[in-house]
């Protein structure tokens, strides 16, 4: 592979950490996540990391939307509009823009996304219990590989 020097990295970062948490200061000597030297070694690198890597991910989750979602009829006009309070919802800056974006995406994740999927199991559950009876009456015949 091209790029095999950045799995090495990852790997000795990876069992180095994992080696210093299990014996120096970690599990075995009973202070955890506590010390200091973990402190800093998340304050200063993973969570960085992580912060990068999510703001990576929005920005596809953001492209990834707009592909799907071609805004040509209202009901696609809808989900876009929601999907989006939801994501401001969940980001500092939305509060920052309005503080009542967090309760409203709240609000649609609760209310009528719950009554989505509602509907959804129950369709779950009925095409369960068709394929069920189906079974038990002999009609389907391919769960025994005929």
């Amino acid at each position: 592979r091209e790029h095999w020097p950045y799995s090495l990295i990852c790997q000795v970062c990876l069992w180095t950490y994992l080696i210093y948490g299990l014996t120096v200061r970690g599990l075995f000597a009973g202070t955890g996540n506590a010390h200091p030297t973990f402190r800093w070694i998340f304050n200063a690198l993973v969570a960085p990391i992580e912060a990068t890597m999510f703001s990576i991910l929005a920005f596809f989750i953001a492209s990834a939307a707009y592909r799907a979602f071609r805004v040509r009829t209202a009901e696609a006009t809808v989900m876009m509009v929601v999907a989006v309070i939801v994501m401001l919802g969940n980001v500092p800056v939305g509060e920052v823009m309005w503080d009542r974006f967090p309760a409203l995406g709240g609000w649609l994740l609760r209310i009528p996304n719950a009554a989505g999927m509602r509907g959804i199991v129950v369709g779950v559950f009925l095409g369960a219990l068709a394929a069920t009876l189906r079974v038990f009456l002999g009609l389907e015949r391919r769960y025994l590989g005929a």
